[in-house]
């Protein structure tokens, strides 16, 4: 939409839309699709591309009196967070650490913070502090959100994400490419509910 990249003073120079937002916290609406197409391990092993296992997924409704308000006001989703969390790692074999690509929904900036905490990326209240120093980033510890997410890339609900990982894990995405990238997390949270998959290189 803006075709080009935004600086720190741009940021910080920029209106506030509900403080501490300021407009570069929100994500720009547009159109867009996106198509998963989901298949048998056993059936996927010929194709043309390389398979991405869907190793773990998780949902937790979080609505409460026809309000998505409450809960998200209480603890940010963190209640949700654990729940799918609870599902998610077992039923893929894997914890936080063993994630080399994670992709959360982001319409405002904030969702990227809640998410990490609670996941157990970092303790809660410590997401800012967690993110600095480059660990997002695409050669960092934890890369997010690797194609730009909502925020930069396109809104679509955050579909965009789920083949982003996908490509993420089958490689050869050049600069923004997440070297050696095994294990993929995508979260959903938004609505009142929080979904999770985990997305595994396949043989």
């Amino acid at each position: 939409m803006y075709g080009k990249p935004i600086t720190i003073d741009d940021y910080m120079n920029a209106q506030y839309v509900a403080e501490p937002l300021r407009l570069y916290d929100y994500c720009l609406i547009n159109d867009g699709g996106v198509a998963i197409i989901v298949r048998r391990a056993d059936m996927a092993k010929d194709l043309k591309h390389k398979p991405v296992m869907v190793s773990g997924f998780g949902w937790s409704e979080e609505n409460v009196d026809a309000t998505q308000l409450r809960p998200r006001l209480k603890d940010f989703y963190h209640t949700a967070h654990h729940g799918v969390a609870q599902q998610i790692y077992p039923m893929a074999g894997v914890t936080p650490k063993d994630v080399d690509v994670f992709a959360t929904y982001d319409s405002f900036s904030v969702h990227l913070l809640a998410s990490l905490e609670g996941f157990g990326f970092c303790k809660e209240g410590e997401g800012g502090a967690f993110v600095q120093n480059g660990r997002i980033e695409i050669n960092g510890e934890l890369p997010c959100n690797t194609s730009g997410g909502m925020l930069s890339e396109s809104y679509m609900q955050s579909w965009n994400h789920q083949p982003e990982l996908v490509r993420q894990l089958r490689g050869g995405l050049g600069a923004r490419q997440v070297q050696g990238a095994e294990v993929a997390q995508y979260v959903h949270d938004v609505a009142g509910k929080c979904k999770s998959v985990i997305y595994t290189k396949g043989a």
